[in-house]
């Protein structure tokens, strides 16, 4: 005999599984620590019945007929039409499989591949419907619009089984770091796209992050955050200035002057780059350094943040902030650009009265690369975590953006 049960609390909001597990199991995962989360697991490993994720976040509260007519109305006069949601269910079941965004019609699905979330959307009332989706897009990752697109029904579909995989990968990453991480330190989840400043356990600053792309990937390591530096020029790494701007002056020089990009030959003389026959130039033969002076075009922003590795990996402002704005933020080469550097900056230089915000937005303005050492240095730890507990107990998932939880999951079975 089965139980339905609910993976949360009612003060949190939405389930998170709906599933069949025998009736005297307690199941709230609500504890972040790793001997908690493994005795959930083991747990739940013998009675999982195989369905869909999710679908429970779906249902939301159960609402009175007064508060529907509310939600209804609320709806209405926010542009939101009650079947606006339901409609792209229907149409997002059909184009999951091609991967596409689903059009403004709905267009039924085929009768042998019912979708597997619209059964249960169908009897869902829509200001529920509404509110529970962006709760799931939240926990997620994915972008809150309320809207049940390509995916997010991928993401509903994903079974509990693969969840709780998903799981015992991300503990079995706990067990490769120390048992204490600092009474202070920087974090950067690559997958969840965040940086945390901590301490004492809790985070006193947060911010968005861009990291690398899937081919240029940010690493995980740990370093110790040793230099502000203010107004920085971008000296191009190699391969970036002899395989990807290499072209661009060959079709367009006279760009780079503009861009305050500065040509330097081997005894550091600066060329004029319009004066430069770049087509006698390739990736095997590029002689040249290039560097970019500080200023709005500069990719590095108006700061960055030196912990010294050997994968010359570092944080930064950026000259694109329209990118935070996006769920998945894969775009760098494998430096990880932060939303709020000022603020950053300032937490990291708190403890010299010289370095108040209005020095630091000064000195970010100024023009000229000048380089902070911070007066008490802390470590800075890159992390790979797709799953995990966050500070109000909500047991997150993210996608595996570089392949890493499969690699991981293989070698483990190969043991």
């Amino acid at each position: 005999q089965t139980t339905s049960y609910v993976f949360d609390s009612a003060e949190h909001g939405a389930a998170l599984f709906n599933l069949e597990v025998p009736g005297n199991i307690y199941t709230r995962i609500m504890n972040p620590t790793q001997d908690v989360l493994e005795t959930r697991v083991a747990q739940l490993e013998g009675g999982i019945a195989e369905g869909a994720y999710g679908l429970g976040d779906l249902a939301g509260k159960q609402q009175s007929e007064p508060e529907r007519e509310n939600a209804h109305e609320a709806h209405h006069q926010n542009g939101v039409a009650p079947h606006r949601i339901r409609s792209r269910v229907t149409s997002a079941a059909a184009t999951t499989a091609a991967g596409g965004e689903t059009a403004a019609t709905p267009a039924q699905p085929a009768a042998a591949e019912p979708a597997p979330v619209e059964t249960v959307l169908a009897e869902v009332d829509d200001a529920a419907l509404v509110e529970a989706v962006h709760r799931f897009q939240a926990r997620h990752g994915l972008t809150e619009d309320g809207v049940i697109g390509a995916a997010t029904v991928a993401a509903m579909n994903v079974s509990v089984r693969e969840r709780i995989a998903q799981v015992r990968l991300n503990l079995e990453r706990w067990r490769w770091l120390p048992g204490d991480l600092g009474q202070r330190y920087i974090v950067v989840n690559i997958p969840g796209f965040e940086l945390q400043v901590i301490e004492r356990g809790r985070p006193v600053l947060e911010a968005k992050v861009v990291v690398g792309t899937q081919v240029k990937p940010t690493p995980v390591f740990t370093g110790r955050m040793q230099q502000v530096v203010f107004a920085p020029y971008w000296n191009v790494p190699g391969t970036i200035a002899s395989e990807e701007l290499l072209p661009k002056l060959r079709k367009n020089p006279g760009e780079f002057v503009k861009t305050n990009m500065k040509v330097i030959t081997g005894s550091g003389a600066v060329v004029d780059p319009t004066a430069v026959n770049w087509g006698e130039y390739h990736p095997g033969n590029f002689p040249f350094r290039l560097r970019q002076e500080p200023g709005a075009a500069n990719p590095l922003g108006r700061v960055k943040f030196i912990f010294p590795n050997r994968y010359d990996v570092y944080l930064h402002d950026t000259s694109k902030p329209a990118l935070f704005e996006r769920s998945q933020r894969t775009y760098s080469h494998g430096c990880i650009r932060i939303s709020r550097p000022a603020e950053l900056a300032e937490y990291l230089l708190k403890s010299d009265p010289r370095w108040n915000r209005a020095a630091i937005d000064a000195a970010m303005d100024a023009g000229r690369e000048r380089a902070v050492p911070v007066p008490e240095p802390l470590p800075v730890h890159l992390l790979y975590w797709t799953s995990w507990v966050d500070a109000q107990g909500l047991l997150q998932f993210r996608a595996d953006v570089y392949g890493r939880d499969l690699a991981l999951r293989k070698a483990l079975s190969a043991l």
